[in-house]
């Protein structure tokens, strides 16, 4: 008796669970190149003396030059506490012939003060910044956040007045959020006759956060060895773009986790 050959249908095969050797490094790989690329970039930096001299306005980019009144008791024994709508924008007195750029408080005379000098204005490289005071009010330069994030901010501040008697100079670093009083210190910087003080600190903002730059009188009114101080800020903020590799990253991250 011939034996009958029995045929048997295939065995249904079980899709290969996971992913792909290569997927996951394709995954893998541009986490790694977007992660990289965001420890490798540097922060957007913003430099008063450079951007200081881009154009006759006011503002110019993040900055602006303002001007406030003086604190209810006079002088720095109150507080720099005021409704930042009352500070004056400054208005521009260009010396061509000088090669300064000086913004001065609306219905004084630029040497009357307060007043912001843009010195050697043609020149991006010895660009220099002073701030004037007496009697009319404080200059103030003012920084627009136009990020959400840690800054990091460096700068100078020196008492530039060449007159014997001077007893240094004193700035407010204040950062203002919203409506109301500009309330917020941030740092105070006070520089000894004819010297020179460096300052580095760190802040977090939002974007639209205001920082104000006030040099005041370090001491009373009628000294007026506090009238000039050099001064200039560099602020680097985080990159945009770095923040959308990060995201990207965590994406790609996401990603594999689910697959």
């Amino acid at each position: 008796m011939m034996s009958q050959k029995v045929s048997h249908a295939p065995i249904p095969q079980t899709p290969t669970q996971g992913v792909s050797p290569m997927k996951k490094f394709l995954c893998t790989l541009s986490l790694s190149i977007a992660l990289a690329a965001l420890a490798s970039a540097a922060p957007l930096t913003y430099s008063l003396s450079q951007d200081a001299g881009l154009g006759h306005t006011n503002p110019v980019g993040t900055w602006a030059f303002l001007s406030a009144l003086h604190t209810p008791d006079g002088w720095n024994q109150g507080s720099w506490e005021q409704t930042p709508s009352s500070y004056s924008t400054a208005v521009l007195d260009w010396n061509a012939g000088d090669n300064r750029e000086i913004w001065y408080r609306p219905g004084n005379q630029w040497y009357d003060h307060p007043a912001v000098y843009v010195s050697n204005y043609t020149n991006s490289a010895t660009r220099a910044i002073n701030l004037t005071i007496s009697n009319g009010g404080d200059a103030i330069v003012k920084w627009t956040s136009p990020v959400t994030g840690t800054i990091s901010l460096s700068g100078f501040l020196t008492d530039a007045t060449p007159i014997e008697t001077s007893q240094g100079a004193l700035m407010w670093i204040t950062k203002y959020t919203g409506s109301g009083l500009d309330t917020n210190l941030v740092q105070t910087v006070n520089v000894a006759a004819h010297g020179s003080t460096n300052f580095s600190f760190q802040t977090t903002v939002n974007a639209g956060d205001v920082l104000y730059f006030r040099k005041t009188f370090a001491n009373s009114p009628d000294n007026y060895g506090k009238w000039i101080s050099g001064f200039d800020v560099s602020i680097a903020v985080p990159e945009p773009a770095c923040l959308g590799l990060l995201a990207l990253g965590a994406v790609g991250l996401l990603r594999r986790r689910r697959e």
